[in-house]
């Protein structure tokens, strides 16, 4: 959901549960401390042992023990989960490794264009897999998903996802009656009511569509481009960035913020239910919104790639998914899964419905969060706003 790739919709509605990026943030790139992680060193010398899977990814002890668990009591197979800081880190560690380290990635699926070209990841034809049975047809045929090749031809297995949005205090007075929502409304809120995210990138994606720019050309941003979305952040300040989810939540319950770029479409719930009553609200802007789908590569070379499929098919289906919501609380591309969660009642229904997890359009929709092209510039120009 890292605020380096973006803290998406995976964030506990229920309470302050770190997201599997977050957690990262916290605990640097250490190894998981309980038997399932490992260095690469140690990683390099365990490729042998046919009853293990190595999967890089967001690192979460919990996470890593539930799902390994149940992963072998159901194949036999040992998950050795690798933890990576974000999906950039991820592919970093993955081409100084060389091809015969890691089986699987998990990683948002913005980030398949550097892998395909480095011809680091297999396609994979989601008939062989039963759980691809249990996934919305979107996610297998809707071709505006671009790990598709072809209808049911990936490159990658879907997993969980979620759009940012944009929430306002109900009791701002940013628009008139009947228009539509906009992400202008940041620019004409008060100085100092402005949320914006953590993430730089996520800052100059809006700022970049502001300018006027289609969302396919944001991320490619450079020179004139570049100078004209460094300066609408400018004449934002000062703005403020949640430096943690809860911080993030109780400034719209005590109205610090009148106006903010969040994690998820269902942000207002998060914050009406802390505040007891209606007092934010969650749009997607008529701009649109960019947001993350995680997906899972099979590696070429990969040294247990049997083990590597069974993994894949697991952690895509329907068991996993459920551990992954009670943890994380993000939408899941598997129907059945998200079927099982509304059935719940409650607050997990209330809680899908309200990041429209039972939507897959919305996600075919979204701009998949991805690293800008120039991110040397782009890391310069957000130095730039804040010593602006």
């Amino acid at each position: 959901m890292t605020p380096q790739d973006g803290a998406h919709g995976s964030v506990s509605m229920l309470s302050s549960k770190l997201t599997r990026r977050q957690f990262v943030a916290k605990s640097a790139t250490a190894a998981l401390g309980i038997g399932l992680g490992a260095s690469l060193a140690g990683c390099q010398s365990a490729t042998s042992n046919k009853g293990e899977v190595v999967v890089i990814t967001w690192g979460d002890p919990q996470k890593a023990k539930l799902l390994g668990d149940a992963f072998k009591q159901e194949t036999g197979i040992t998950l050795r989960l690798i933890p990576g800081a974000n999906s950039n880190d991820f592919y970093n560690k993955i081409v100084a490794g060389g091809l015969g380290v890691y089986d699987v990635v998990i990683t948002n699926v913005g980030y398949i264009p550097p892998y395909e070209k480095a011809g680091l990841i297999e396609t994979l034809n989601l008939n062989d897999f039963s759980a691809a049975d249990e996934l919305y047809p979107a996610f297998r045929t809707d071709m505006r998903f671009q790990y598709l090749k072809a209808p049911n031809q990936s490159l990658a297995f879907p997993n969980q996802w979620g759009a940012y949005g944009m929430t306002y205090s109900t009791t701002a007075t940013l628009k008139q009656p009947g228009e539509p929502d906009s992400w202008e409304e940041l620019w004409r809120a008060p100085k100092g009511k402005v949320m914006l995210s953590s993430y730089y990138v996520d800052n100059f994606a809006i700022a970049g569509r502001m300018t006027g720019l289609s969302w396919d050309q944001v991320f490619a941003m450079d020179g004139p481009a570049l100078d004209k979305a460094k300066q609408l952040l400018i004449e934002l300040k000062p703005f403020q960035m949640p430096t943690s989810t809860d911080s993030q939540i109780n400034d719209f319950v005590t109205n610090t913020v009148d106006v903010g770029l969040v994690y998820s479409l269902g942000f207002d719930t998060t914050v009406n239910r802390k505040a007891g009553s209606v007092v934010a609200k969650s749009v997607v802007p008529s701009e649109g919104v960019f947001g993350a789908l995680d997906g899972q590569m099979l590696l070429k070379g990969a040294p247990n790639r049997a083990n590597a499929l069974k993994w894949i098919n697991f952690c895509g289906g329907k068991q996993a998914q459920l551990i992954f919501w009670d943890l994380y609380r993000g939408p899941t591309a598997n129907q059945a899964a998200t079927e099982a969660i509304i059935a719940r009642g409650g607050l997990d229904a209330e809680d899908m419905k309200a990041q429209q997890g039972d939507q897959p359009e919305k996600c075919a929709a979204m701009v998949q969060q991805r690293q800008p092209d120039h991110s040397d510039l782009w890391n310069l120009a957000w130095d730039k706003v804040l010593a602006g």
